[in-house]
């Protein structure tokens, strides 16, 4: 609600249905609809406990805070972060999630949605962010990767097991480790460039079985073993840097 020119009396504030305004003259009322519900952190499970089973229930998420979006990856399957846990309770309820009011500055969101199979669209990433190992590990109903900001460094698995997987943006030049990002992403058939920096990309796009064309190589990569293991579409194979010093299973 934005209101000029009046007295606000009650109401009118964000997820208000009305507003009390005395008029005392010329007065703009400016009402902007949202499709997402605002819910606090604290409130998410009892929210989706009442969501609906039948479509996609759009929710952002307020008073995040760092230890909220932070999952472990030292186990096998990956731990997902209280957020990711939260969704995970409630499997049933698709959830295409934005991130609202923080109480801290997030950077890292290692593992944060980590077997997620209800993450049916991804929320923008905060530009603070600067690792996302892990992040969007088997969420199999993603179909389309979010922005990655400017920052980002680490993508380790980040996307791996995103079976629906088919749009991926640009990808930053700040991004060194590409271990397993996009393995076993099944439906993705082209793959984005490859950041100059990057010097890890072990089983990159294993098990792509519909990538068609591979990136070109830049010079920085490293490790190149698995990275295309079982991509059995992949028409050519591409120029390998003289860097590169382990191919151990890369075709």
């Amino acid at each position: 609600w934005s209101i000029t020119g009046g007295e606000l009396q009650t109401g009118g504030q964000d997820g208000d249905d009305s507003a009390k305004v005395k008029i005392t003259g010329n007065t703009t009322v400016n009402v902007t609809f949202s499709r997402y519900k605002k819910v606090a952190f604290g409130k998410l499970s009892a929210y989706l406990a009442g969501a609906s089973s039948r479509s996609v229930n759009y929710v952002e998420v307020t008073d995040l805070t760092a230890d909220n979006v932070k999952g472990d990856g030292s186990g096998q399957p990956f731990e997902p972060s209280a957020l990711g846990k939260i969704l995970n309770e409630h499997k049933g309820k698709e959830v295409a999630l934005k991130f609202g009011k923080m109480r801290d500055e997030l950077t890292d969101l290692s593992y944060c949605f980590a077997g997620c199979a209800s993450l049916a669209a991804a929320p923008e990433i905060p530009a603070s962010v600067k690792i996302m190992r892990g992040c969007f590990a088997g969420c199999e109903n993603l179909t389309e990767a979010p922005a990655i900001p400017a920052n980002v460094t680490d993508m380790q698995s980040c996307f791996a097991g995103c079976k629906k997987l088919t749009k991926v943006p640009p990808l930053p030049a700040s991004i060194t480790n590409m271990r397993e990002c996009f393995s076993n992403c099944g439906k993705l058939t082209e793959a984005p460039k490859i950041p100059a920096n990057v010097q890890d990309m072990s089983g990159c796009f294993s098990s792509c079985v519909h990538l068609e064309q591979p990136p070109a190589i830049p010079g920085s990569v490293k490790d190149m073993s698995d990275c295309f293991a079982g991509c059995k579409k992949l028409a050519r194979a591409p120029v390998i840097p003289d860097g590169v010093t382990n191919m151990s299973g890369c075709f």
